[in-house]
């Protein structure tokens, strides 16, 4: 009788794992069509010289100091094991052309083990298949989990997540384990490793020991002192880099200290529409503090915060499940939240790509609630809600077969992200669309009128050899930001071009100060004392 009740559970757990796995696939299965998209992706994957192609020194490189504002090294040395497999050029003395195909399988497959994981995870809370899948795909089907997996420079936020549930995973078999067992301090140790390498794929995993605190005492409901034990040595780990993301992600701008609870009210309102209503997604809401303070809809964005939670302490004693996967959403997603400036925020204080390792937590109060159903009545009300969801998935994927349909979509969406903007102007220039390409980087300024933007149109103007009118935008961006990198450089040249020398050999001379080995100001300098163009 035991070995039959075995089998019909281990066939049902093949079952729900063998859903999972095709469930993904029907849906995501049109990334492996999508390209590299100008939002991140030249600078990560498809144009990092490190990785055209990769080398040891590249990968010691990342390891040894942070790349555009974060400091991943287990992201980038897994990008660099793909380019490797990419493989070299056909042509000879061409850089390596690596194969988008690849990095986006390299995502799905992490989705799909995640997957994977929460469908564990579930099932040895809930000891229930029915359940676990449900939930399981919720977490994976959701039209918010598209964004990092259909972005090639999502694999940090899908790589470090995964990673988390790992951690989660074997921390709940840590605490169901005998005291001083060997499995017991095998468990605890993948959960440290876990955790160190979560944080160096993507800081956002500082939530890890929050969440393995919410979990013990919400749900595994242990002693204080043994939370303590458990969770503590995590912290530690975490703390460190932490710490240095600090460090690293300086904001741009200060948002005064009493406007930042509104924007985290107005962020919680934001994400409980795009999780009931998961439509008209993008990478880049254009939701920037500044934008939202100057909506009069903004004092009213407590309403749908305050209504959720009176209903869920009204059901607190009924469904305590429910509310610790509410509870495990909201800390897995506070750092985010807008409390913390972040540099993200010149853009966008909300993000789909955030609420990655967040759906878990929804993912959980989903199987909670399915748990409470009869079988027949859960699998009745989940299919079609997880069917809707993987239409939604579905049809989002095709948004990011290349930079041109997902900023042109983006826009639709977001007519007020200036970086879709810019992202759409990116493309234009890789199609020599250069009039195209303007309009956008034009639009994107009147939006945000911010030094980078003026410079990208006065570089922009300077390849369409239109010097004078490049040299005035420019000057606009280095007024701006003297510091601006390449900013005063560029300038340099546009007023060479235009034959003002004297303005010219000024800016060289100004970025000699502060860098007297730059080889290439050097040699301008010599033409700009010459009065010769270039």
């Amino acid at each position: 009788m035991e070995s039959t009740t075995s089998n019909r559970s281990l066939a049902g757990a093949l079952a729900a794992a063998l859903i999972i796995v095709v469930a993904i696939g029907l849906v995501f299965w049109p990334v492996f069509k999508c390209d590299f998209t100008t939002w991140d992706d030249p600078e990560t994957v498809a144009s990092n010289p490190q990785l055209k192609p990769p080398s040891a020194s590249g990968v010691i490189r990342y390891w040894k100091r942070p790349a555009m504002g974060l400091y991943i090294p287990v992201t980038y040395t897994v990008w660099s094991v793909i380019a490797f497999v990419s493989g070299p050029s056909d042509l000879p003395g061409e850089a390596t052309q690596l194969d988008p195909m690849l990095f986006h399988g390299a995502n799905l497959l992490l989705h799909v083990l995640s997957a994977i994981v929460v469908w564990l995870i579930l099932r040895r809370l809930f000891e229930n298949d029915v359940a676990a899948c449900a939930g399981a795909l919720l977490f994976a089907l959701h039209p918010v989990q598209v964004e990092p997996v259909a972005w090639v420079s999502g694999l940090k936020d899908v790589l470090s997540g995964l990673l988390v549930l790992i951690a989660i995973w074997q921390y709940i078999g840590f605490v169901d384990s005998p005291r001083d067992s060997a499995q017991r301090k095998i468990r605890y140790l993948i959960v440290l490793g876990a955790a160190g390498l979560a944080m160096l794929s993507k800081p956002s995993a500082m939530v890890l020991p929050a969440l393995l605190f919410i979990l013990d005492w919400l749900i595994l409901k242990r002693p204080w002192r043994e939370i303590a034990r458990g969770v503590i040595p995590v912290l530690l780990i975490c703390l460190p880099c932490t710490i240095g993301a600090s460090i690293i992600q300086h904001p741009s701008r200060n948002l005064a200290l009493w406007k930042r609870p509104i924007v985290v009210l107005d962020s919680l309102s934001f994400y409980t529409l795009k999780l009931l209503w998961p439509t008209k997604l993008a990478p880049d809401y254009g939701r920037r503090p500044i934008d939202i303070f100057q909506n009069n809809l903004i004092w009213w964005c407590g309403l749908i915060p305050t209504v959720l939670a009176v209903a869920l302490w009204a059901v607190r004693r009924r469904s305590p499940r429910i509310v610790a996967g509410v509870i495990l959403f909201l800390v897995a997603v506070l750092p985010t939240l807008g409390f913390v400036e972040t540099l993200f925020q010149d853009k966008s204080t909300v993000a789909d790509h955030y609420l990655y390792v967040a759906m878990f937590g929804l993912a959980l109060a989903f199987a909670a609630w399915m748990v409470r159903l009869r079988v027949q009545i859960a699998c009745a009300i989940a299919i079609p809600i997880l069917l809707v969801l993987g239409i939604l998935s579905f049809r989002q994927t095709s948004y990011w077969q290349n930079s041109e349909t997902l900023f042109t979509h983006t826009i639709q969406v977001s007519p007020r992200s200036w970086s879709a903007h810019m992202g759409l102007a990116a493309a234009m220039i890789e199609q020599k669309k250069i009039g195209e390409a303007e309009e956008q980087v034009q639009a994107a300024i009147a939006i945000y009128p911010a030094s980078g933007n003026y410079l990208s149109l006065g570089k922009l103007l300077l390849a369409d050899n239109r010097p004078a009118e490049a040299a005035d935008v420019l000057n606009k961006a280095v007024s701006l930001e003297p510091g601006i990198e390449g900013g005063r450089f560029s300038l340099a040249n546009a007023y060479l071009n235009s034959g003002r020398s004297s303005e010219a050999q000024q800016q060289l001379e100004m970025i000699l100060k502060d860098h007297p080995e730059d080889e290439k100001a050097k040699e301008l300098l010599v033409l700009a004392r010459s009065g010769q163009r270039l």
